[in-house]
């Protein structure tokens, strides 16, 4: 248009510069351009990859990343977060995004590249990433954040085995690339070893998370190795009532089942089931779960007799430990070989 005072151009445009003037008059150049082809390949390709790499964010968050990471604007793209922290509602599904890339940004400016609490907004966006099944740029920020922690730590450090334990579990896990998971898990779980106590928490989740891996590969008995290693912890330290025990629990006996081993699974849930009657209050959720455990074992066994027994003192426990308008009580009987809850 003749009078036109604003040329936009779309996304991917690419034009050849003809002439280039100064206006004395105006004050200003102008500038004559044409539309080509010329190149087009090479910035559809950029404009492809930074579309791939923030396929994961909304395009609320694209935009706050594209000012910090490609632009360097650490300012402005930390006043955007913050206007989108006062307009987003707090259960929107960006605002966890917002928080992490918020931390980074502030870290970046006030710690040197290598700090541990860069590391830390590296691994928080990491798993981010990894909520979204991006596992490929998970494993780009966890690996930065892995680096950080090996230079910051000269020595083992939890949070070095920490990083690892992501790794293995949240990428190459999730993946199915289970020597290279494995590979992370006991390096995690080794380091764990030597900076821990034997009995501690952590030891004994580590152990478990090896033993998914060994599971998942159809190696049953190393799989229970670490299942019952986890257990034997866990039952030491952690109260009678913590859910760390039910999954311990659950883990040894589909694992079990797997091996078409009832025998070791009967026995092992009816000592369970009595150690927790001994401990534990009647009307409690967890000795409902061994009861329905126990269930699912007869199944398993095609005794359905036994099994809608069991199914049936479970949900009488249930009845009475939650309320009526708790859907699970309904749905429990109808597990399978691999979930046990």
């Amino acid at each position: 248009m003749k009078h036109e005072k604003e040329i936009l151009f779309g996304l991917g445009a690419v034009c050849r510069i003809i002439t280039v003037i100064y206006d004395e008059a105006l004050n200003l150049w102008k500038m004559i351009i044409e539309v080509t082809d010329d190149d087009l390949n090479n910035v559809e390709d950029f404009v492809n990859l930074k579309k791939n790499e923030m396929k994961s964010y909304s395009s609320t968050i694209v935009f706050g990343c594209l000012l910090f990471f490609e632009l360097g604007q650490t300012e402005k793209a930390q006043n955007y977060f913050q206007r989108l922290l006062n307009s987003l509602p707090n259960d929107h599904e960006d605002t966890s995004s917002v928080y992490h890339n918020l931390a980074y940004n502030l870290r970046q400016k006030r710690f040197c590249r290598n700090h541990t609490l860069i590391a830390s907004s590296l691994r928080n966006i990491g798993l981010t990433y990894q909520a979204k099944k991006d596992y490929d740029h998970t494993l780009d920020y966890l690996t930065d954040a892995l680096s950080i922690e090996q230079t910051v730590n000269s020595d083992d450090h939890e949070n070095i085995a920490v990083t690892m334990e992501h790794i293995g579990n949240d990428v190459y896990s999730s993946k199915k690339e289970y020597q290279l998971a494995l590979t992370f898990l006991l390096n995690a779980y080794e380091m764990y070893h030597r900076i821990l106590p034997n009995q501690h928490p952590d030891v004994a989740w580590a152990a478990g998370n090896i033993g998914v891996i060994f599971e998942e590969q159809g190696d049953y008995d190393s799989a229970l190795r670490y299942y019952y290693h986890a257990w034997n912890i866990d039952e030491k330290i952690l109260n009678n009532d913590h859910q760390d025990l039910t999954i311990d629990f659950n883990r040894i006996v589909t694992c079990l089942i797997k091996k078409l081993d009832y025998t070791t699974a009967l026995t092992f849930c009816n000592q369970k089931l009595a150690d927790q009657n001994l401990k534990l209050p009647e009307n409690r959720p967890r000795n409902g779960y061994t009861m329905k455990t126990i269930g699912c074992l007869f199944r398993h066994k095609k005794d359905f007799k036994q099994a809608l027994h069991w199914y049936q003192k479970s949900l009488y426990l249930f009845q009475r430990c939650f309320p009526q308008e708790q859907e699970p009580i309904i749905e429990f009987p109808y597990c399978n070989q691999s979930v046990i809850l």
